[in-house]
């Protein structure tokens, strides 16, 4: 009488069919290696959303601040040392901005990089 075959497969079956096929077997320890466990995908997803947040907000604040300086531009006497010292304030904070902004870029690319 032939001996007969249970459906259960062994790993060795299994390792030798994946390699067959072609495909990448890699141990289960370097699998879980790279994939970051909930906790720390919810704080790296969390970090973003902050950074985000941050990048919106300056970037409101400094469109206030360019109305604001608009409307102050308007009243002061064209080439008055008023307005002149209106248009220095806006480059310095228009400069400040832009460091914030690309601060906060950068912190935003970090923290989707913490992942990776």
């Amino acid at each position: 009488m032939p001996m007969q075959r249970s459906h259960a497969t062994t790993s060795h079956e299994h390792l030798a069919l994946a390699m067959a096929l072609g495909l990448s077997v890699l141990p289960l320890a370097v699998v879980a290696q790279q994939v970051p466990p909930a906790a720390a995908q919810f704080q790296q997803t969390m970090q973003q959303q902050h950074v985000s947040d941050q990048l919106q907000k300056s970037q409101q604040q400094a469109q206030q601040q360019q109305n604001v300086s608009d409307v102050a531009g308007k009243v002061l006497p064209q080439g008055s040392a008023g307005q002149r010292s209106l248009k220095q304030a806006d480059r310095a904070r228009q400069a400040a901005s832009a460091a914030q902004q690309r601060d906060a870029v950068d912190r935003y690319r970090d923290a989707a990089n913490q992942g990776h």
